[in-house]
């Protein structure tokens, strides 16, 4: 498992020591890393698992955006500071990027999450997987059926996924 090798490696918390969403994660993206042309993760904290989608997707561009970032992250990494409900400000600097995956793992606070969501999603490529991570899958659901629902015609797959942690992947797959 290759994923999860890396996520050790950089001691990011995706890993199997940690949310261990690593095997979900090489599940999906497997079939497509070595077509991936851009990640971009909202809420990088240190910016391991930017190094992590890094070397999964080789040749992916990954963009990371923080209220605090560090720029100085190796090559095909770049970083942004922004908070997540400055949509304005968000949705500019990536207009111009082909965003084929984003993963939203900011604040997990249950209102920035959908506002992020909804800023985020109209730019997110045809065929483009959106995630959310560490939300409260007891109470989070309800707002993503009724986001859903709203856009039924956008959206081609919906996983929520609790793994043994405790934590949770909402995953999405915007249609053609």
């Amino acid at each position: 498992m290759i994923l999860d090798e890396l996520a050790i490696k950089y001691d990011t918390d995706k890993g199997s020591p940690g949310h261990f969403y690593t095997p979900h994660y090489e599940r999906i993206f497997e079939p497509i890393r070595l077509n991936v042309e851009s990640v971009l993760e909202v809420g990088v904290g240190s910016g391991a698992s930017l190094r992590m989608w890094r070397d999964y997707f080789p040749g992916a561009m990954i963009y990371g955006v923080d209220m605090n970032h560090n720029n100085d992250m190796g090559t095909r990494i770049q970083c942004y500071e922004c908070e997540q409900t400055d949509c304005d400000r968000l949705r500019s600097q990536f207009l111009d990027k082909k965003l084929e995956i984003i993963i939203e793992d900011a604040s997990h606070e249950q209102n920035n999450t959908m506002k992020t969501l909804d800023c985020l999603w109209p730019i997110l490529e045809t065929r483009g997987w959106y995630v959310i991570e560490d939300m409260d899958l007891d109470s989070f659901p309800l707002r993503i059926v009724e986001w859903y629902g709203q856009r039924q015609t956008e959206v081609r797959e919906l996983h929520l996924l609790k793994n043994r942690s405790g934590g949770s992947l909402i995953t999405f797959i915007k249609k053609q």
